[in-house]
């Protein structure tokens, strides 16, 4: 603007120019996320200024009365592909994206890194395709054995519990604590 309060043409022309382009710009990103014919203002989106409004809307955008509004599923529909959209990039720049996130956003890539890890809250369970067929055995006895204390009202579902994850090496040794529930 000069002095006087008026705008300088060029700058006018020049700023709506740019607003041009931008809007071709958003126009071109839409169109890659949701697909040619995607309609911003039935998904609650604004609509570029002078844009003609669609049918069956009123001046602020909103539909108006008889319509029948957004056809069912259009949100989710719009939300899978720009999800779509996010993992693709991410998949084309995984390495470089991760690298960058530990260099630039450390805190960020720790509390990432601790929402993927395994929550602390005892021992790994044991993995039971690992154990030779006596101690399979040993591991099956103390569960009946534990049931059976169950059964009886001697012991809750705790001490089969304890029973399964014990080591298979401790089952053999006579020590009934597991199938005493404690």
């Amino acid at each position: 603007m000069s002095e006087e309060g008026f705008e300088d043409p060029v700058e006018r022309e020049a700023r709506r120019d740019q607003m041009k382009a931008d809007e071709a710009a958003m126009r071109a990103v839409r169109e890659a996320m949701f697909g040619a014919g995607f309609d911003p203002v039935a998904h609650g989106l604004p609509m570029a200024a002078g844009a003609a409004r669609p049918a069956g809307r009123d001046a602020g955008g909103r539909f108006a009365a008889g319509n029948p509004g957004r056809p069912r599923g259009s949100r989710n529909r719009a939300a899978s592909r720009l999800a779509d959209a996010l993992l693709g990039d991410f998949a084309a720049n995984e390495q470089e994206t991760i690298a960058r996130l530990r260099l630039y956003y450390f805190p960020d890539y720790v509390r990432l890194l601790g929402r993927f890890l395994p929550r602390a809250g005892g021992e790994l369970r044991p993995d039971f395709a690992a154990y030779a067929p006596a101690e399979r055995a040993a591991v099956v006895e103390a569960a009946r054995a534990a049931l059976a204390a169950i059964e009886r009202g001697e012991a809750g579902l705790d001490a089969l519990l304890a029973a399964l994850e014990r080591d298979p090496a401790t089952v053999n040794n006579g020590d009934s604590t597991a199938a005493n529930g404690g």
